[in-house]
């Protein structure tokens, strides 16, 4: 590898929040794999160091095109399909492609892109078709159960595949994702008969193509189990899939294939999901315990394949895992990959497998993958910075006579694309609001007490989008879908559900912590409520939270996952503001409401450090466990007030 240009670069003292972006170009002689080093110094400081893997593949020689190359389809011996999760546009999820950005190896070969432009689309076409995969399974969301139909993610499919130039070429299907109950469900028999089945049949099944074998369109359902829920009882589910698939001859389908998600063994739920009345099985991934190493990972998914057909209770389509490292999104409770040597033996045993299934069934004719993009959950097979098209070439080797030498594109090989203009606007929008948040407002009374880290005062004009941080060390957050209303001290968070993010710092995780702020309550009665969170779902044994459960306040600091929760011994006051502090001294938390105890418990030991934002009117950004009220004048101290300055805040008359 050659560094071309100088190698050691040097910058200017950079005033506070300025920023900037050094690069470098290197090249490689051939094709070749090795680390890149890079080392930050300067007087006075401990050097940093960091070390970057670098690939170099053959350079590509081919003609610049006005669009994407026309797909070369190749004939495989099964139908292969793949799952496809519709996360990847811009705003979709909190950050978008911002937690992938750490894990490099995962970037895909569109780049950030944007999966609803439908030129995307044909990208993916083709290399599907071009490796043998005919099909895509797409993760189908629906938000308002009862109401209508409102579908959520479906850019991939609506704004991406509808107005690909090659859709025709190609296959899909959906996967009703109604994990989250009350929501992505049904309300009733005729809510699913009547409302969701119909739009399913207009938008999707009639569609030219959708899949359908042996003229029945094919239905993936997340946690089928749930529609006992929504549907009453085992014979209620049974009674509407059946009324479902009469409805989609009166369509002029033959019928309606249904299958349902389960990657486990256990007899009973196999039995529940036969008595429900679906008429086949499949896995959405195997998420294998132990870190299995990828030969071990690839005996035991074969038997995982093997004991469900030995059970014989359902017939099951069978699902290939590449790997599983959710890591970007949570901490991963098995984290494993297969090198696309691997998973070619993977796929080659899925073969022999599906000979075993009953004669006609479509566990014999129909293979799925997992997953087509899963990039936060660490399962996916689309071209990409690690393998490129490693995991493709496994597939398109195993499962066709097509040649073993042929020319993988990608757009920058014909002069096309990026295709992340959102997701270039929404970083250079990210930097704006960091610099902005760490600006420091004129300094307000009592910004120079002692050991306080962080003030948000929600003070700022209409209309400004961060909170500033009061106590001059830069620790601003972002609102996201939040106003300012009339405050216990000049304006104040109106909670609605939206949030204040301010980014993980040291400061906001000291090991002896004291956090305090006024609240007024706009509902009694509120439970599993969070105004001030730091714990989340990837370190549930780290940070702390201030908010309400059974109508009362409630004060947490981990030690273990989602422990220490000390609740007040008395109700939180509805309609007038109320201060709140919360200790935490090494000894024990303690809990103080208009400057007087209300609770305490013992706890040993420091706050841990979660490494994570802190989130302020909410528990997370979009999320159903938001405070219902408003939240004003938060600080947070690096040590522990005792209770007469405690008191003092409570009856005071500054801020």
């Amino acid at each position: 590898m050659r560094v071309e240009g100088p190698l050691a670069r040097q910058v200017a003292s950079l005033g506070h929040a300025e920023s900037r972006i050094l690069s470098w170009r290197v090249s490689a002689v051939a094709p070749l794999e090795g680390d890149l080093a890079l080392t930050l110094s300067a007087p006075g400081m401990r050097p940093v160091h960091a070390r970057f893997r670098a690939r170099f593949t053959h350079a590509v020689e081919a003609p610049k095109a006005e669009y994407v190359p026309r797909p070369v389809p190749i004939k495989t011996d099964v139908l292969i399909g793949a799952h496809y999760c519709p996360l990847w546009k811009e705003g979709t999820r909190s950050n978008g492609w911002g937690p992938i950005l750490g894990y490099p190896q995962r970037k895909p070969a569109l780049g950030w892109y944007d999966e609803g432009d439908p030129e995307v689309a044909d990208w993916e076409i083709k290399w599907c078709l071009e490796h043998g995969i005919g099909f895509f399974v797409y993760c189908w969301y629906r938000t308002n159960q009862g109401r209508g139909v409102q579908v959520r993610l479906g850019h991939a499919i609506h704004e991406g595949l509808f107005r690909a130039k090659y859709r025709s070429k190609f296959r899909f299907c959906i996967m009703w994702e109604n994990q989250a109950k009350g929501d992505a469900g049904v309300a009733s028999k005729a809510d699913l008969l009547e409302t969701l089945l119909p739009f399913w049949i207009e938008k999707y099944f009639k569609h030219p193509s959708y899949l359908k074998v042996d003229g029945k369109p094919l239905l993936f359902i997340y946690r089928p189990e749930y529609l006992v829920d929504d549907l009453g009882t085992v014979a209620d589910v049974r009674s509407a899939l059946n009324k479902m698939r009469a409805a989609c001859r009166r369509a002029g389908f033959a019928g309606l294939t249904i299958l349902g998600e389960y990657r486990g063994t256990a007899v009973s739920r196999l039995r529940l999901l036969a008595s429900l009345g679906l008429d086949y099985s499949f896995a959405y991934a195997w998420p294998l315990p132990g870190d299995p190493s990828p030969n071990l990972a690839v005996r035991m998914q074969e038997e995982l394949w093997r004991k469900r057909r030995t059970l014989d209770v359902l017939p099951e389509v069978l699902t290939v895992s590449m790997g599983w490292d959710s890591r970007p999104w949570h901490p991963s409770n098995t984290r494993w990959r297969l090198t696309p040597k691997a998973f070619g033996q993977a796929c080659i045993r899925a073969r022999e497998m599906m000979k075993s299934q009953p004669a006609g069934s479509l566990g014999r004719h129909i293979l799925l993958l997992d997953n087509w993009n899963e990039f936060g959950e660490g399962h996916y097979i689309a071209p990409h910075r690690q393998y490129g098209f490693g995991y493709l070439d496994a597939v398109r080797s195993v499962f066709s006579k097509a040649p073993a030498d042929h020319l993988d594109l990608i757009p920058a090989d014909v002069g096309l694309g990026p295709y992340q203009e959102f997701f270039d606007a929404a970083q250079k929008k990210r930097e704006q609001l960091r610099r902005l948040c760490a600006l420091r407002p004129a300094s307000a009374p009592g910004s120079t007490a002692r050991g306080l880290a962080a003030w948000w005062r929600f003070d700022e004009e209409p209309g400004t989008p961060v909170a500033f941080d009061s106590s001059g060390n830069g620790l601003g957050g972002v609102l996201d879908r939040m106003r300012r209303g009339p405050g216990r001290f000049g304006t104040a968070l109106v909670c609605e559900g939206g949030s204040v993010s301010v980014s993980a710092s040291p400061l906001l995780a000291p090991a002896r912590i004291t956090v305090e702020c006024w609240v007024w309550a706009s509902r009694s009665g509120q439970s599993d409520k969070w105004f001030i969170n730091s714990v989340f779902s990837r370190a549930t044994d780290a940070g702390f939270r201030l908010g309400v459960t059974g109508g009362r306040l409630c004060w947490a600091v981990p030690l273990t996952p989602w422990s220490h929760h000390l609740t007040a011994n008395r109700p939180l006051p509805v309609g007038r503001w109320v201060h709140v502090a919360g200790v935490c001294d090494g000894k024990a938390l303690r809990l103080y409401m208009d400057g007087e105890p209300c609770g305490a418990m013992p706890r040993s030991g420091p706050v841990r450090d979660p490494d994570a934002p802190l989130c302020l009117g909410n528990y997370a950004k979009g999320h159903r466990a938001f405070f219902r009220g408003r939240l004003d004048e938060v600080r947070i101290y690096e040590r522990v007030l005792s209770e007469d300055e405690i008191r003092a805040h409570a009856h005071g008359t500054e801020p």
